[in-house]
Formats: C-alpha cells, sequence, structure tokens
C-alpha cells in the first residue's frame, strides 16, 4: 500500500511582517530538499536573508515567496510540474540563476 500525502504548508523565515527588528538578521539556507505536493511556502522569507540551492520541488501549487524586505539567492534548484517558482510580494528580492523548471505536456 502506497500513502501519498498533501501537504498544506512548507516553511516559513521570518516571524511576522511587524518584527523586522528581530527578524533581519536571520540567515537561513536551503540544500539537499526535497519538497513534493506542497500548497504554499516551498519556503516563504519574511525579512533576513536566504540562500537556495540544489533542491527539488515536485508538484507543488506555490514557489518560493521572497517578501517584506527578505533577500534570496536562488540558484541550481529543479522544478517539475510546479505552479510557480520563485516571486516577490511586498517588497521582497532574488537573484535567480542556474535552476531548472520542467512542466508535463498537455498531450
Amino acid at each position: 500500500m502506497r500513502l501519498c500525502l498533501q501537504h498544506y504548508k512548507g516553511t516559513l523565515v521570518g516571524h511576522s511582517d511587524s518584527n523586522s527588528a528581530e527578524d533581519t538578521a536571520i540567515r537561513v539556507s536551503y540544500v539537499g530538499n526535497y519538497f513534493k505536493n506542497i500548497n504554499s511556502r516551498t519556503p516563504s522569507f519574511r525579512f533576513g536573508t536566504g540562500h537556495i540551492w540544489n533542491n527539488f520541488f515536485q508538484s507543488n501549487q506555490d514557489g518560493i515567496n521572497t517578501r517584506v524586505g527578505a533577500q534570496l539567492l536562488v540558484e541550481n534548484n529543479v522544478w517539475e510540474t510546479s505552479k510557480n517558482t520563485v516571486y516577490s510580494t511586498s517588497s521582497g528580492y532574488a537573484v535567480v540563476r542556474g535552476n531548472i523548471c520542467e512542466w508535463l505536456s498537455a498531450d
């Protein structure tokens, strides 16, 4: 028997939109992770800086979200059949390079 789970949320870096006094110093790296069937936050960053590299994203609804001044370096990741890859809201920033995005054709 194979069990397949749909997870609602992945990870969130940063306490809240109003917690910049503490959260701007955050530094987080994601490397070698496998994100599958995640609805949102794969991952999501508020404030701070992040380096996201060499991860595999498969069949996710939402992508990496940089917001509220977060600064990310996103490189050498692979997305397969995911709806979004990297996007910014509320003044987030990202440098994106060397990534591979693959979607299944609708044959």
